[in-house]
């Protein structure tokens, strides 16, 4: 897979995770998407992050568009009472997500 290639795919795999957790209404629903959202942030991480000065492994990498992936998730379940009750409410972390997403700024 060629550079743009992986730019199309961090793109097309972050807005379809945006669009799972904007979906979730259950904390069981939330907690299902752990493990794509970990698969997700290891493959930004390996392909787009910088080398992260605070790992134990000098070769490990961090994106902070993971971040953003995992304040998406965390900002729904921290939540998830009030966007219950507020269907037309958007995710904050999740708008964040998007708009760093959108962005470009983690290539």
């Amino acid at each position: 897979m060629n550079r743009e290639e992986k730019i199309i795919k961090a793109i097309h795999d972050g807005r379809n995770i945006a669009d799972k957790i904007l979906k979730s209404n259950t904390m069981i629903a939330l907690q299902s998407l752990t493990p794509e959202i970990e698969t997700y942030s290891d493959f930004v991480n390996q392909e787009f992050g910088d080398l992260d000065e605070f790992s134990e492994d000098p070769l490990e990498k961090y994106s902070e568009l993971s971040f953003y992936c995992h304040m998406a998730l965390e900002e729904k379940t921290d939540h998830l009472e009030y966007y219950a009750g507020h269907p037309e409410e958007i995710s904050q972390g999740v708008s964040d997500f998007l708009n760093y997403l959108d962005s470009r700024q983690w290539i």
